[in-house]
């Protein structure tokens, strides 16, 4: 037996079921959260995240800025030597050089 209309009833009675099934659902969360939902509450966690992020972000550029400048340590080495060689016009000797940003720029 075919009934006109009887596709857009049972779209219609899916919808309200969804519909109702989300009001509870926002109501047990209100329930679980000792209140009403406080809509300032997603500000907060994307500004935690936003901080986590750039927080994450300045500790990887610290480590590569670190690795690249112990990786140029020895280039450097070479060139002040070039130039107080050519400064003092002699020989000139250098047992070590240490490069460092992590507690501040230090040569």
């Amino acid at each position: 037996m075919y009934c006109p209309g009887a596709e857009h009833n049972l779209e219609l009675l899916i919808r309200t079921a969804v519909h109702q099934k989300d009001r509870v659902t926002n109501l047990s969360v209100q329930k679980q959260s000792g209140g009403l939902a406080v809509p300032g509450n997603r500000g907060r966690g994307v500004w935690k995240w936003a901080g986590i992020s750039i927080l994450l972000v300045v500790i990887v550029l610290t480590v590569v800025a670190e690795m690249m400048m112990h990786r140029a340590a020895p280039i450097l080495k070479g060139r002040v030597i070039d130039t107080l060689s050519a400064r003092f016009k002699g020989r000139v000797e250098m047992d070590g050089l240490n490069v460092s940003l992590l507690r501040g720029l230090q040569v």
